[in-house]
């Protein structure tokens, strides 16, 4: 295994997941694969574009990543230009910790607010915000035992002041062993969500071995190869019970 070239980002769970997922080609796979097929049939895949920006506070890197994903609608909105806004923006926040946080709806809250602001900051003439579809990726141990609405948060809360509050939800793919998600699409995008699936495995040396047999599915070798390095990077680092030697040897 080549040693990692230098990067800030120093939570190996953090740079898988960025690794991977900024793959336009996975992006478009995932999303394709597993949004709900009435948003898929609005959308225009082949123009997604990847933010680099992330709206994860400082203090909270160490649990979260965060990627936003645009992609254009197959047939515009009947609106003006000034009253049309950029498609839709869908909200990949990853949390890597290994149980799962009942504040996360406050942190996609937290996002809506920024990109918001941002936005308007960007189109000043626009009349209207881009809608936001927000995606919780979960792979930790624990199972995922909490409501995906922001209203859950809020307690009392009586039915007279329920239309005051901020109301949305969440979609959440629970790719833990414990969740019940189908792990689908090409083979780039079942091997990270496997990775991830497998990275608390307690035989992660076995399970590396059955995702580098996947990898040997990619066709083009250049790709191949550099996610072979990244995964096996991320089985060093993240599990500490695979060692740089079995890694190359694996």
């Amino acid at each position: 295994m080549k040693k990692p070239p230098h990067t800030t980002l120093t939570d190996p769970h953090d740079r898988f997941f960025r690794e991977n997922f900024e793959r336009k080609e996975l992006a478009q796979d995932y999303l394709q694969h597993y949004l709900p097929n009435e948003i898929v049939a609005l959308l225009d895949m082949s123009t997604l574009t990847i933010a680099k920006d992330s709206y994860v506070s400082k203090e909270l890197r160490k649990s979260f990543s965060d990627l936003v994903y645009r992609v254009e609608y197959r047939h515009e909105p009947d609106l003006s230009e000034e009253e049309r806004p950029e498609g839709v923006h869908i909200y990949l926040l990853f949390d890597h910790k290994s149980t799962p946080d009942r504040w996360v709806a406050l942190q996609l809250l937290r996002y809506q607010v920024l990109s918001a602001e941002a936005y308007r900051k960007q189109n000043p003439k626009a009349k209207y915000l881009p809608p936001v579809y927000p995606i919780v990726l979960y792979h930790g141990q624990s199972r995922w035992n909490i409501a995906r609405d922001y209203q859950a948060l809020i307690r009392p809360l009586p039915a007279a002041l329920t239309p005051y509050i901020p109301q949305f939800r969440y979609d959440l793919h629970d790719i833990s062993p414990h969740g019940k998600l189908e792990l689908k699409g090409e083979v780039l995008t079942r091997m990270a969500s496997l990775a991830l699936r497998y990275i608390y495995d307690k035989q992660p040396l076995q399970r590396l071995l059955e995702l580098i047999d996947l990898i040997r599915q990619i066709q083009d070798r250049a790709t191949a190869v550099d996610v072979l390095e990244c995964l096996l990077r991320y089985y060093v680092q993240a599990t500490e019970r695979v060692s740089e030697t079995e890694a190359r040897e694996a």
